[in-house]
């Protein structure tokens, strides 16, 4: 139960703040210090909090771990829930009784900041009251756990930020847009991680983004952009502005992403996407430039992909293993009309409904590269090597054109529509029955007379083979 005095205190607050601010105290800007004063010559401006349970109207100034009282003749640094002369049960009716509303504009909270480029490790950390802030225009660095857990809504970087560490702002309630400086370069893991930010944008030469540093919208318009592992995981969209240059999807920079759906990339002047860059994204469709590198699985089981467009006259010549395996909705892509190579299971599971695929220049053809396809056709004129099951249970393909070929592997049209009639290419020396076995509607196969190694596989189809003597 209040003693009386501070029962009618707390009334009187509470009808003031009704009459006044409709349930929020009376407040006020006010000077702290005048700029010639030797103590905390770096203060420009806090927020003047009246009609407390204080003879004087004081200025609260929150550090980690301190809730400062300043009346204009001295300062006291108190612990966080103890203030000069409160009595503990005083301070926490104040701290419960004050309203979230307050905003506390600090242009630089402590003496050194003004000397220094850093804000150091920690140095606001769990700041519950500490709402607004404008760093020092020195500022180049914001190092770790600065303002986590703080209850910081909006911020101003200043001018010369580079570097923002990791789980800088992780869990603070900024409910607001963030345009960062152009000079700012790295932002470190979980910086921003589950911190409320509505959008971000980027603008500058270069930018580092590392796992899980990004939140809300985010736009950049930086010419070099690097995203590293988990880098998007916990934020909205990506969008890229035209000033945009060169992107690195690094190794699962984009993995598991849900947001972004769709980016067009035409006109970058260089792309390179890293082994599981989007693996098991929800990306829908992607345009790429003509200057693109790909790793391995880059693309992995991306089920949702449906349309992948290279430019025609890109310089990528090998499509890598796994690259769109299991991307089981792909059915439209552009292909680059210099390609060479597919390599194994690089299309795998794929869709490709009805769909006829031309490849002018290819002539490797990998394991499994087209397994469980629904293609229809196959027109590859100067394929050499066709890899083990490469197009194994794709049960609509009906027309197979590969005259060049040398090598076709175990099972390479096994599952597959073709017949009556198949005429094994000329130049081919080992052909085994496997090759086609469960093809149902095969009725005979002509087998050239160069061939040296004929194998009816235990296996094989039960078809009627001849040799054909032309």
């Amino acid at each position: 139960m209040l003693r009386p005095k501070l029962a009618r205190m707390a009334t009187k607050r509470r009808k003031t703040a009704e009459e006044e601010e409709g349930g929020i105290y009376t407040l006020s800007h006010l000077p702290v210090f005048p700029p010639d004063q030797d103590v905390y010559p770096y203060f420009e401006r806090a927020l003047v909090v009246k009609d407390l349970p204080t003879i004087n109207p004081v200025t609260m100034v929150v550090r980690p771990g301190t809730l400062e009282i300043q009346r204009p003749t001295e300062s006291h640094a108190v612990s966080y829930m103890q203030s000069p002369g409160w009595t503990e049960a005083q301070t926490n009716l104040f701290l419960r009784r004050l309203p979230h509303e307050i905003r506390l504009v600090v242009a630089d909270i402590l003496e050194a900041m003004g000397k220094r480029a850093v804000v150091q490790d920690n140095e606001f950390k769990d700041c519950r009251f500490l709402c607004s802030m404008c760093l020092p225009y020195p500022t180049t660095v914001i190092g770790a756990d600065a303002f986590r857990d703080s209850g910081i809504k909006s911020i101003d970087f200043g001018g010369m930020l580079q570097t923002i560490k990791e789980n800088v702002f992780r869990y603070a309630t900024m409910k607001i847009e963030i345009v960062f400086p152009p000079s700012l370069e790295t932002i470190e893991s979980h910086a921003f991680y589950l911190s409320s930010v509505v959008s971000m944008r980027f603008s500058g030469e270069y930018i580092n983004l590392y796992s899980n540093s990004l939140c809300g919208h985010v736009h950049i318009n930086t010419w070099h952009v690097i995203f590293n592992e988990y880098a998007v995981q916990s934020c909205g969209p990506v969008t890229f502005g035209p000033d945009v240059g060169i992107i690195y999807f690094n190794p699962k920079s984009f993995y598991d992403h849900e947001h972004t759906t769709e980016l067009d990339l035409s006109t970058l002047s260089m792309v390179h996407i890293g082994e599981m860059a989007f693996s098991e994204s929800r990306l829908a469709s992607i345009t790429l430039p003509q200057h693109t590198t790909l790793k391995e699985k880059c693309f992995y089981e991306c089920s949702s992909l449906r349309t992948v467009a290279f430019h025609p006259d890109s310089a990528l010549k090998t499509i890598p293993h796994g690259a769109f395996s299991g991307c089981l909705q792909l059915d439209d892509v552009t292909f680059p009309q210099g390609l060479t190579s597919i390599a194994r299971r690089a299309f795998r599971g794929c869709s490709f409904a009805k769909k006829k695929l031309t490849f002018p220049r290819v002539a490797y053809i990998g394991n499994d590269a087209f397994h469980n396809t629904n293609l229809h056709m196959i027109d590859a004129p100067l394929a050499t090597y066709i890899g083990a099951d490469a197009f194994s249970n794709c049960y609509n393909l009906h027309t197979i054109s590969l005259p060049s070929a040398r090598h076709i592997g175990k099972c390479a049209f096994a599952s597959t529509h073709i017949g009556p009639l198949y005429n094994v290419p000329g130049h081919v020396r080992h052909f085994s029955q496997s090759i086609v076995q469960r093809c149902t509607k095969l009725k005979r196969v002509f087998v050239h007379a160069n061939v040296i190694d004929y194998v009816e596989d235990a296996n094989g189809v039960d078809t009627v083979h001849e040799i054909n003597p032309n």
